[in-house]
C-alpha cells in the first residue's frame, strides 16, 4: 500500500510518468485498494 499526504496549507502537485505508452495495460485506476478515510 502507498500512499501521499500533504501535511502543508499549500496545494500538493505530483506527476505521474509512464515509460512507454500503454506498457502497464494490467494496471489502472481500478486497480487497487482505496484508503480508509483516517489512514494518516
Amino acid at each position: 500500500m502507498r500512499g501521499i499526504a500533504n501535511d502543508s496549507d499549500r496545494e500538493l502537485v505530483f506527476m505521474v510518468i509512464q515509460s512507454r505508452e500503454h506498457s502497464l495495460r494490467e494496471h489502472t485506476s481500478a486497480d487497487g485498494t482505496p484508503f480508509p478515510e483516517n489512514w494518516k
